[in-house]
């Protein structure tokens, strides 16, 4: 599966780019990052935050960043839509459109416990990413999914 230092070195290398970043004219206000994906508060125009891609993409022609800006208050990132509303952030699980919700069927030979325990990871995960106010929705999408991967509604209650 790959040298115990294969998620170090890249870490390490982006952290020398990062330093790069400090350099530019503008900053993000924010800068979170998991692995290579970089999560960034934009206080500044759009312009403007063109012109720091171009500056951090000239740091190491090797390494090209792209982006993605928020569209009108949503914005995914990673496994998240973090939803900007009265100036409150909240987040939603996020799946992109091409998400067919297929997951282990139930019909499938493998062992009882393992498919319990997949559908409570899921509902755990989604309820842990997730603000309150969307729970109710997204254990609805999860009894859908749950339901065309054959697993009985009595299981899922």
């Amino acid at each position: 599966m790959g040298s115990p230092l294969s998620p170090l070195l890249p870490s390490v290398y982006m952290n020398k780019i990062e330093e790069n970043f400090k350099t530019a004219p503008l900053q993000p206000t924010v800068v979170m990052w998991y692995l290579d994906n970089y999560f960034a508060l934009w206080s500044y125009g759009r312009e403007e935050l063109g012109e720091f891609l171009k500056f951090v993409n000239q740091i190491d022609a090797k390494i090209q960043l792209t982006m993605e800006v928020e569209e009108g208050e949503r914005f995914p990132f990673l496994n998240v839509e973090m939803i900007c509303s009265n100036e409150m952030l909240k987040n939603k699980l996020f799946r992109k459109k091409s998400s067919a919700g297929i997951m282990l069927n139930f019909r499938s030979h493998h062992d009882y416990r393992l498919k319990i325990g997949i559908m409570r990871s899921v509902i755990i995960r989604s309820l842990c990413l997730m603000d309150a106010d969307f729970w109710d929705e997204e254990l609805d999408k999860l009894t859908r999914i749950f339901l065309g991967n054959g697993y009985p509604s009595e299981v899922i209650k």
